[in-house]
């Protein structure tokens, strides 16, 4: 992600995804596309009310208009307008098939990555089609990823997001063995994109 200013001026915070609980991640399940945080660094009280914050790396930037600034994937960040600003946000992929989600699914960023995807599956878990969203998690995550960020995870990549989700779910959800329905294989969405207003 680049955010671009292209007149007036933003700051911005950010540090990396991990440790991911000292970032006090929204529960899962929250509304949006991203995971969100309570944590505002302006609070005068931020350690008061959130004490695993402390020690954590902050690089705070002034981008001024002519300026951009690159934010790594899944770093958290707080963007505020110090002015009137136009600014714009251009997010990008790497060549190949999975060559993202190689990247992300390693330390440091596999926590923050895997929450995200955890968190998406929540939003899902009330709807009629959740079932159905687990007896077919290998097709329901490819045609996520390529819908997101036109990538075809691996067989590998597949069995580690399987894993991790499975390790949530089977407890609540005993089934994943049970036979698949001739009803398609329905869709992953993210969830609660308006609520913002």
């Amino acid at each position: 992600n680049f955010i671009i200013v292209l007149e007036g001026k933003k700051k911005v915070r950010m540090f990396p995804p991990s440790p991911l609980q000292s970032r006090y991640p929204n529960p899962l399940g929250s509304k949006g596309k991203t995971i969100q945080s309570p944590i505002d660094l302006d609070d005068p009280n931020i350690l008061k009310k959130f004490p695993k914050f402390v020690g954590s790396d902050i690089l705070d930037v002034n981008v001024e208009a002519g300026e951009m600034l690159f934010i790594p994937a899944f770093f958290w960040h707080q963007v505020t307008s110090v002015e009137k600003t136009l600014s714009l946000n251009i997010f990008f992929g790497d060549a190949g098939d999975n060559a993202y989600l190689e990247k992300i699914m390693k330390p440091p960023i596999w926590e923050a990555f895997k929450y995200w995807v955890l968190n998406i599956m929540e939003q899902n878990a009330k709807m009629p089609s959740f079932p159905q969203i687990l007896r077919n998690l290998p097709e329901v995550l490819s045609k996520f990823f390529l819908k997101q960020w036109h990538e075809k995870p691996s067989e590998q990549q597949l069995s580690q997001l399987i894993a991790a989700i499975k390790k949530k779910y089977v407890t609540n959800y005993n089934i994943l063995e049970e036979k698949k329905t001739s009803e398609g294989v329905p869709k992953l969405k993210i969830r609660g994109l308006k609520w913002r207003g």
